[in-house]
Parts: structure tokens; C-alpha cells; sequence
């Protein structure tokens, strides 16, 4: 009579595979894991022992799709420390580089979201009954704003400042943002679609130019209180921020950098753009 039953040897997992050194069988077994459960720490993981195996490049391409896995659940902590790991093997791929700048913009972004959300409510006159509604559309607003280049170029104080004294205003397809010839000292910027410059001429209304998400227009009229030498118009359904001059000197207001909020709104020069296209004409 058998009294004793012998012992079936316990199976070994990834992490007691990678301690004794078995790169191969820890990389077959995270694969076949990943194959059911797509992770950002396993993809980590199997870059590691890719890495150790001397396999470079597909541990760069694990690290960088890790990151990936971990942005789309919000860790970007973790997606940062994947692309570090990426960084350290490859640090001349420009691709490698440019997901480290976004993603340290990202970083920043999230730092100051909920100051610029409370910095766009100010701007906008809000109705108690619609609180939620417009809190969603400062959300959308936002995340508009984020995808711009305009927005990493401007120092996180005078962001604020500037957003303190926007308004949110929405244009619809085919209809006019600003007029030719108007003494309205505003400027915009456009966080949504597209607007074309149209400049009355002498053989009819002439098209000079488009502009995009990200571009701001009318520094002069606002800085300068010129007239506006051409028409905006909206192309599509646009979203827009405007500050005019009570909106300026709020974001003025306790400023310690007067030229440097200036030189933000001037930092494109679309207007010295759109009046040399005005005086081919």
C-alpha cells in the first residue's frame, strides 16, 4: 500500500523562468499569455527578456507598444518608464524622441488641466441649469486646445492668464467669423475646423488663404487696434476662443511678464501674414 503519494514539481512561472536564466521558455509563456491577454506590464516584461536575449530592436518594439497600452488606460507614469526603457537602447530613433516630447507635454498638460478648465469657466457665461452640459463642453474645449501646437509654446502662467479672459464661440459652416473692414479689437484662436481670408478686390472677392486648429488671428486688431483688412470665414463648423480687450486686461492684470503674454499672442505672425497677401492684391 502506497502511504506517500510523490510530489508533482511545481511549474514554473515567467518570473521563476527569468530568475534561472530560461529567457526562451519566459518569452514563449508571456507570449501565449499575451495572445489571450493583451497588457502593458506583460509587454514590459517580455521586452525585458528580449532584451537580455540581445534582441534590441523587438525589445524596443515591445517597450513602445507597452507605452501605447498604458497611455490608452491612463497610466502615463508607467507608459513614461516604457519609453525610458526603449530610450536606453535606441537613444538616436527620432521616433523614440519625438513619443518622449509628447509624451513630457502630456505631463504638463495634465498638470495645469484642471487651473485651465477653471480658467475657461471664468471666461464663459455659464447658466445654472446647464452646469453639466457646459462643464462638458470646457472638457471638449480643452482637449481641442491640447492637440494644438500653439499651446506647448506658451509658458504655463501666462496659459492661464490668456484663458482667464478667452471666450468660448462657436461659428457654423458658411457663416462670418469677423468682417472686412471691422474695428473690432479681438483675437482668436481656433481650437476646431477651418477659416478661409477672403479680401474684396478689384475684380470681386478674392480667397488668400485657410487656417487651421492651433492658429490665432487678429493680434493686431487686438494689440495694435487696427482694422481688420479681411473677412474670416468658417468653413466648417469651427470652435473658438476670443479675447478682446476687457478679456486682455484681465490676463494683464498682477502680470510680472507684460512681453511675454504679448509675445505669445504675436509669437505666429498670421497677421503680418494675411496683410502682405492683402497687399498683392
Amino acid at each position: 500500500m502506497e502511504f506517500f503519494k510523490k510530489k508533482q514539481p511545481r511549474a514554473h512561472s515567467i518570473d521563476d523562468l527569468i530568475m534561472l536564466r530560461d529567457y526562451e521558455s519566459a518569452e514563449k509563456m508571456i507570449k501565449a499569455q499575451l495572445r489571450d491577454h493583451p497588457d502593458g506590464q506583460l509587454r514590459m516584461k517580455l521586452g525585458d527578456v528580449l532584451r537580455r536575449q540581445g534582441l534590441g530592436d523587438a525589445a524596443v518594439g515591445e517597450y513602445l507598444g507597452a507605452s501605447d497600452e498604458f497611455l490608452q488606460r491612463g497610466f502615463t507614469d508607467r507608459a513614461n518608464a516604457a519609453l525610458i526603457r526603449a530610450q536606453k537602447i535606441s537613444p538616436d530613433r527620432p521616433e523614440i524622441e519625438a513619443r518622449v516630447q509628447r509624451m513630457e507635454r502630456r505631463k504638463r498638460l495634465d498638470m495645469i488641466r484642471s487651473r485651465a478648465l477653471e480658467a475657461l469657466g471664468d471666461g464663459s457665461e455659464v447658466d445654472e441649469t446647464e452646469q453639466r452640459t457646459s462643464q462638458l463642453q470646457l472638457d471638449g474645449v480643452w482637449e481641442l486646445l491640447s492637440a494644438t501646437e500653439w499651446i506647448h509654446s506658451v509658458a504655463n502662467d501666462q496659459l492661464i492668464r490668456i484663458l482667464h479672459g478667452m471666450q468660448i464661440q462657436r461659428c457654423a459652416s458658411g457663416k462670418r467669423l469677423i468682417a472686412e473692414g471691422a474695428l473690432d479689437s479681438a483675437l482668436f484662436l481656433l481650437c476646431e475646423g477651418e477659416v478661409e481670408v477672403r479680401r474684396l478686390g478689384s475684380r470681386g472677392v478674392v480667397a488668400l488663404r485657410s487656417f487651421g486648429a492651433g492658429d490665432v488671428l487678429g493680434d493686431k486688431a487686438l494689440l495694435d487696434q487696427t482694422a481688420w483688412p479681411a473677412s474670416l470665414i468658417a468653413m466648417t463648423d469651427c470652435t473658438v476662443l476670443r479675447l478682446d480687450r476687457s478679456g486682455f486686461e484681465v490676463a494683464l492684470a498682477g502680470n510680472q511678464d507684460p512681453r511675454g503674454l504679448i509675445d505669445a499672442l504675436r509669437s505666429q505672425h498670421n497677421d503680418d501674414e494675411i496683410v502682405r497677401l492683402v497687399n498683392r492684391l
